[in-house]
């Protein structure tokens, strides 16, 4: 199909299309802080106050891409649709109930796909349940667990890194950029306890475990299982200024290699508060992590030389005007990411704009940069790159409906040297777009009393 005949089938149907990334998290950071009443509901912020309320959306969407190689079924092959047009169907649901000292949520989504060969492909799918709940009037318990199937891991390595527990938050499936055919479940439990001892101080302990079970035994590399827990004390020093200090340690495994990760770190945060309706927050977080790795050598676990690394992350948000924010963040840590061999050392830089135009249109631009290596590589000059950019505008038609178009570009290249699964190719690019509408619908009860 040449690309004249793409753009007039796209806009033929696009009363019936939407984009994926609609319902996708980076796009809840348009909704933080609106000033002005959307017109489409879905663009607002949930009501915190609700009792219970039933969120459902549903994305029809017909979307073109450059590569669909390894979407579609793995290796290239006859029949195998190698670019071009798809369909695609994405629900998203998420219901939350809270009392005055316990809240619940769930949450789930999944991507059914079909594409021009005639192949039908369900990309993913994911559940998460959790709960938060207040004991006393100083401590704070939150937890959360969740499944998935097949996600698109590598795109893991964009994350923010946080070991905070959301309730009801599914692990993301990001199928816009899946690049392996592999067939995988993942089970991720997470936890997190918070105690004030004063308004200016309080103690957190968190930690979680996560597991892949990769469907056939994936060339010998087997399940990948990885987890830890830490602890942060929290002072504030000011009404603008917090410092923290903490420790954490981490552990991951797989039939090629074992990793230990010890991490003292300390930071600061910074608010400055502009006017009613701007203010710019900065962070940053920085510690050594003392690593060490062990190999199947003989028949026996072989324990290598450690090393010790700085890691950290530090980040820049400014609210521009009544609608708008804009987040620049980097971060550099040891990763843990399905689809490779072990946990990486990553550079990882992103900026982030988003806001409302008007009552009926938000838009959002995302972009954002990878470098880093093999933890078990720690010697080698053998590196690896992705980075993406993103940009989407939404424009409300009413409460229940918006018409979205979207661009995407993602890339990544490994260097041939580095250890990854079997079914991801070593460099892979997309570029595609997205238009059409959302379909959205809630149920909120009423609202708890004033305390």
């Amino acid at each position: 199909m040449t690309g004249d005949g793409v753009m007039t089938r796209m806009a033929g149907t696009a009363a019936i299309l939407v984009a994926v990334f609609v319902c996708a998290a980076p796009a809840v950071l348009a909704q933080a802080r609106p000033a002005v009443r959307p017109v489409f509901g879905g663009a607002a912020p949930p009501d915190p106050d609700a009792r219970t309320s039933l969120d459902a959306s549903l994305a029809l969407v017909e979307a073109y891409d450059q590569d669909l190689l390894a979407d579609a079924g793995a290796a290239p092959q006859p029949g195998v649709q190698a670019g071009g047009t798809y369909g695609s169907l994405t629900p998203v649901v998420s219901f939350s109930a809270r009392g005055r000292h316990i809240g619940f949520s769930l949450g789930g989504s999944s991507n059914l796909r079909r594409y021009q060969v005639g192949r039908l492909a369900l990309m993913n799918y994911g559940f998460a349940g959790g709960f938060n709940a207040d004991v006393g009037r100083t401590t704070t318990i939150v937890a959360n667990q969740a499944v998935s199937y097949s996600p698109s891991y590598l795109y893991a390595l964009f994350g923010d890194g946080s070991t905070t527990p959301i309730p009801g938050a599914p692990i993301a499936g990001a199928a816009d950029y899946k690049a392996a055919s592999f067939q995988s479940y993942t089970y991720a439990t997470s936890a997190s306890l918070t105690h004030s001892f004063s308004p200016r101080a309080s103690l957190t302990v968190d930690g979680g475990s996560r597991r892949t079970d990769f469907v056939g035994n994936v060339a010998g590399v087997g399940n990948m299982q990885w987890g830890g827990g830490g602890v942060q004390y929290r002072y504030s020093v000011s009404r603008d200024i917090v410092v923290s200090v903490g420790y954490s340690r981490w552990t991951s495994s797989n039939s090629l290699l074992r990793t230990t990760e010890n991490d003292p770190a300390s930071g600061v945060g910074f608010t400055k508060v502009l006017s009613a309706t701007r203010r710019t927050t900065f962070g940053l977080n920085l510690g050594p992590t003392l690593a060490r790795a062990e190999l199947p050598i003989g028949g026996q676990w072989a324990t290598q030389r450690a090393h010790v690394r700085l890691v950290g992350d530090a980040f820049f948000q400014r609210e521009i005007g009544r609608t708008w924010t804009a987040r620049a963040a980097y971060r550099r840590a040891l990763t843990y990411v399905e689809g490779l061999a072990g946990p990486v050392y990553a550079d990882n830089a992103g900026v982030t704009m988003s806001g409302f135009v008007n009552r009926r249109t938000d838009m959002l631009f995302t972009a954002a940069y990878v470098t880093g290596e093999m933890a078990s590589q720690a010697a080698s000059p053998a590196r690896f790159t992705t980075y993406t950019g993103d940009v989407r505008l939404r424009l409300g038609l009413s409460r229940n409906v918006a018409a979205v178009v979207e661009g995407l570009f993602y890339d990544y290249r490994f260097d041939p040297r580095l250890i990854i699964l079997p079914g991801v190719p070593s460099q892979f690019t997309r570029a595609g777009v997205r238009a059409g509408f959302t379909l959205w619908a809630d149920r909120t009860t009423e609202h708890h009393a004033a305390r």
